[in-house]
């Protein structure tokens, strides 16, 4: 079960914040549900803003109106079949928007669904989700190609999400959008959970600021989200 949640959100040097983020969690007769997860307005195109705010609004309506069904049975099938299906509803919403205003404009996506002990990890980007505990270990692997991201939701031909399952277990998971990428290693993201695996949520609130103030100390001019999830069995 997922114990508690922590968020940082930071606009950076930019003139707005292009991130957006949402964590949600129902109960349902498969068990407890949430989700977590981060999209980022993908940087030199219009209204990613827009395009982020979109896509997280779309899967939280989708999380609460169509994945309980989708999770009846308990098959990961199921729900990234669902995954896919709402992902390209909102790629789609996006295309037809940007044609309309004659713009472009994208986003990247990353999060994560945990059920009972089960999780499920999607993303389409370079925004990553990290299993914490005595070890930190990135589970997503960006798109990028070529010096830039190479699959997003809003502009070009559709591509699917990747996605991995396993089993959920005590520790914790992190989301961050790229901005808490550029300039942080992987020893500072390790450090708001500590190398010993100790995960006080007021110490975790603590490292998600330090994680912050550190990238913008060394010139991050992006926007930084992060979400960490502390999950721990019954």
């Amino acid at each position: 079960m997922v114990a508690y949640y922590l968020c940082a959100y930071e606009k950076g040097k930019r003139e707005k914040n292009e991130d957006s983020l949402a964590v949600h969690k129902i109960h349902t007769r498969a068990g407890e549900v949430v989700m977590a997860v981060i999209c980022d307005g993908c940087g030199g195109h219009e209204e990613g803003e827009t395009a982020s705010g979109h896509a997280v609004e779309v899967l939280s309506s989708w999380f609460y109106d169509v994945l309980p069904g989708l999770i009846k049975d308990g098959k990961s099938k199921n729900l990234q079949h669902g995954l896919q299906n709402v992902l390209f509803g909102i790629h789609s919403d996006l295309k037809k928007y940007g044609e309309r205003k004659k713009i472009k404009l994208g986003t990247t996506v990353s999060g994560i669904i945990i059920r009972d002990t089960k999780y499920t990890v999607f993303w389409l980007g370079d925004t990553h989700v990290y299993r914490t505990g005595r070890r930190l270990k990135r589970l997503t692997v960006p798109h990028i190609a070529g010096g830039g991201i190479n699959r997003c939701l809003g502009m070009g031909s559709f591509k699917r999400a990747d996605c991995i399952s396993g089993r959920a277990g005590d520790g914790g998971f992190l989301i961050t959008s790229d901005g808490l990428g550029g300039t942080l290693t992987a020893a500072d993201l390790h450090s708001v959970t500590g190398s010993r695996g100790g995960e006080e949520r007021e110490s975790v609130r603590k490292g998600l600021d330090t994680l912050v103030k550190t990238a913008l100390a060394r010139g991050e001019g992006d926007n930084m989200s992060a979400i960490y999830l502390k999950v721990q069995r019954r």
